[in-house]
Order: structure tokens, then sequence, then C-alpha cells
């Protein structure tokens, strides 16, 4: 819901829902609803780190995504996860971190072919025409150039997110 919200222009109930998902914690191990497989204390983090993203809080999200980025036989996560870390670094004006993050999270897009994973990109993409130009910079459009015929194509609409602030 924070999430939601987020990207939906509602910092006051993003912020909300952030509150509630911290006052509840994770369930204990076995208690946790069927339902709720997926959604542990890293999981949290990640979703946690991609809120604060959405809201313009980079500094925030970057400590909460970083762990979530790189996990061995996950490259789809990775690839999202390094999407949203990427923009948080570039929020920050870290741009030679933006894009060796955002140059991982190409080839684990690649490797998932997730489009999940091409919508943070293009997101992360978009911002990156504002940074100055610069090694990274140019080394992030050519990977990208190389990567783009290995990408899935058509990112369907819910995916595209707004960018950062």
């Amino acid at each position: 819901m924070a999430l939601a919200a987020a990207l939906a222009g509602r910092p006051r109930a993003a912020g909300q829902a952030l509150a509630g998902a911290d006052r509840a914690g994770t369930p204990e191990p076995g208690r946790e609803p069927p339902w709720l497989y997926w959604l542990d204390a890293a999981e949290l983090a990640a979703m946690t780190g991609r809120t604060l993203v959405a809201l313009g809080r980079p500094a925030a999200a970057v400590p909460l995504l970083t762990p979530a980025v790189g996990a061995r036989g996950r490259p789809r996560r990775s690839a999202v996860y390094g999407g949203w870390l990427a923009r948080a670094h570039l929020g920050l004006g870290a741009v030679p971190e933006a894009c060796a993050v955002a140059g991982d999270a190409l080839l684990d897009a690649v490797r998932s072919g997730s489009h999940r994973a091409v919508g943070q990109l293009t997101a992360f993409r978009r911002g990156l025409a504002h940074a100055p130009p610069g090694p990274a910079t140019r080394g992030y459009a050519r990977a990208l150039t190389t990567a783009r015929p290995y990408l899935p194509s058509g990112v369907p609409r819910h995916l595209r997110d707004r960018p950062s602030r």
C-alpha cells in the first residue's frame, strides 16, 4: 500500500502505510498466513526502500535496498531492486554509483527477461538524462545499447511508474 500511495503522489498515505507496516512487524516463522509466504524482513526492507525512493527520500532508501541487490540465483529480484537502488543513488547525485548499479541491474534484466526490471531501468534512464555527461553515463549508455536487443520489449503501461523526484 505504501508503494502504491507513493507512486500515486500521496506521500501522507504512503507514510501512514509505512508506519503501519513497521508497527505490525514481521510475523513469527510458521505463524504467517499462507498468502504471506514471500514477505520476510529482507523483503519488507526492500519494499520500504522502494517506497522511499518514490517519495524522493533516496538517502534513507539506499541502506534498505543494497542488501536486496545481487542475490545469487535471483536475477529478477536483483534487476528490479537494482533499478530502484540506481534511482536512489541518482537522487543523491552519485552518478557513477548509480550507473554501476544500473549496469549490473541491466545484466540481470537480460538474464531474467523481466518487464518490471525494464520498467525500473527506463525510469532510471529518464532520470539519468538530467545528469551531467561523463564516463559513467557514457558507459551506461553503451551497455544499454548493447543489451537492448536482449531485453523484453513493450513494457506494460502499469509497470511504467513515475521517475523519482
